[in-house]
């Protein structure tokens, strides 16, 4: 009877490279990404890690130590969901059978991200462009058209600048802008 030696880390990350990749479309940067993140991941186990040992304290482990490296919540979800396809991968592949995701619930707390604001430049360009859009929707057309001056549509276009003054001027969402119509 032979014996197979199991399949190391590194080795695994390599055929998923190969493997994954020549069937899943994916950029050049996420490539790269899910490299960086894998490799990252071997290396927190070593060398002689083999692919059979992936489990469950494993990935609770290794979440631990990010934290502890303080890694924001999106880089730490962002390498949790590479290896949770790395996993699911080789569990297709037969090799693995079961995900060890299956055995996990990590919180990584929530990701606040603030909307990003207009620069001045930005909002004068808006209001600009729409003082131009309403000159040019003021333009006389034949009668059929100007008898839908009372629709949702002919407001917005006669009262545009106004409408984009008043976003700016009171922080209202576009769709709140809308209701009032």
């Amino acid at each position: 009877m032979r014996r197979y030696l199991p399949v190391l880390l590194v080795q695994a990350i390599d055929e998923f490279f190969n493997g994954y990749f020549s069937t899943h479309e994916r950029s050049a940067k996420t490539r790269i990404a899910y490299r960086s993140d894998l490799d990252q991941m071997a290396a927190h186990v070593g060398k002689d890690f083999a692919l059979i040992s992936l489990n469950a304290s494993f990935i609770e482990n290794w979440a631990a130590d990010l934290r502890l490296r303080n890694y924001s919540p999106a880089s730490m979800r962002r390498k949790m969901v590479v290896l949770k396809v790395f996993c699911s991968y080789w569990v297709r592949k037969g090799v693995l059978n079961e995900s060890p995701f299956w055995r996990v619930k990590l919180s990584f707390g929530r990701i606040a991200q603030l909307p990003r604001s207009l620069s001045e430049a930005e909002i004068r360009g808006l209001l600009v462009q729409a003082k131009q859009s309403h000159s040019a929707a003021n333009v006389p057309r034949k009668r059929a058209v100007l008898a839908r001056g009372n629709t949702q549509r002919g407001l917005i276009n006669k009262y545009r600048p106004l409408l984009v003054d008043l976003l700016f001027a009171t922080g209202m969402r576009v769709g709140e802008v809308r209701d009032l119509i």
